[in-house]
């Protein structure tokens, strides 16, 4: 009789000790519950042209998650890494509460995978070099595209504080497009005078957009406050004649 309640009892023992295991592994790392995991719509694309993909955390907890940062700062993004790399990794500085929260189980998130540069400069006059030789010129179209070559995604996650695990990498092969873009025409011939341009309306657009339009207009983008978005005014006002080059001061909201 004891000898059979001592092996009822190892019997339990292994029973208990299998459950707990399992449930430990079903729930995932304890510093580390949530699993990031980035599924892309495309492995093979011209450069110049985006990827729509998907994020997905995985909360392997049982209670519910708040990303601790503002959602309208942008707080998940995923670029590309390989011959250079390109990361829209901007991040604003508007105040309000966290409304993004991670429910039990799976949460998917739209993302889009750009694969251009992340931010470029306007030809120089009489067809000077860039101030910034890390940075590329901007082409007509705005952003230039990436070289051709293989990258691998790399996912920014803001206000997580260190709970998500090491994301998956996606390799991700670009082609060069057929038509390279043309440089913005924004160079000046050596010993003319900057010609005059139109300043264009940019307000209601984002920091990075505004930047983008005044550079196809052979203008510089400077800011009054830190770079956040909306613009809401500009300096000098749209419609105004200036010379190319001239800094067209943004206050952002």
């Amino acid at each position: 009789m004891k000898g059979s309640r001592t092996l009822l009892f190892a019997v339990l023992s292994a029973l208990v000790v299998s459950s707990f295991t399992a449930t430990e592994a079903t729930a995932g790392s304890p510093s580390h519950p949530v699993k990031v995991r980035v599924i892309v719509g495309r492995h093979r694309i011209v450069a110049g042209h985006s990827i729509e993909g998907t994020v997905v955390l995985t909360n392997t907890t049982a209670r519910q998650i708040t990303v601790d940062t503002c959602a309208a700062n942008g707080w998940l993004a995923v670029g590309l890494s390989g011959r250079v790399d390109s990361y829209p990794f901007a991040h604003t500085d508007i105040g309000c509460a966290p409304t993004v929260r991670l429910v039990p189980g799976i949460n998917r998130f739209p993302v889009t995978v750009i694969t251009t540069y992340a931010s470029c400069t306007q030809p120089q006059p009489a067809g000077g070099s860039s101030p910034t030789p890390s940075t590329p010129t901007c082409t007509v179209a705005g952003l230039p595209p990436l070289p051709a070559g293989s990258y691998v995604t790399k996912v920014d996650v803001v206000g997580l504080g260190g709970l998500t695990q090491a994301p998956n990498r996606v390799v991700v092969h670009l082609s060069p497009p057929k038509n390279p873009p043309r440089l913005a025409p924004c160079a000046d011939q050596p010993g003319s005078p900057p010609a005059p341009v139109t300043v264009p309306d940019v307000v209601g657009a984002s920091s990075l957009g505004a930047a983008l339009v005044l550079a196809r207009a052979c203008l510089n983008a400077g800011y009054a406050s830190p770079a956040g978005s909306p613009v809401i005014s500009e300096t000098p006002i749209a419609g105004s004649k200036v010379p190319e080059h001239s800094t067209v001061t943004l206050t952002t909201r």
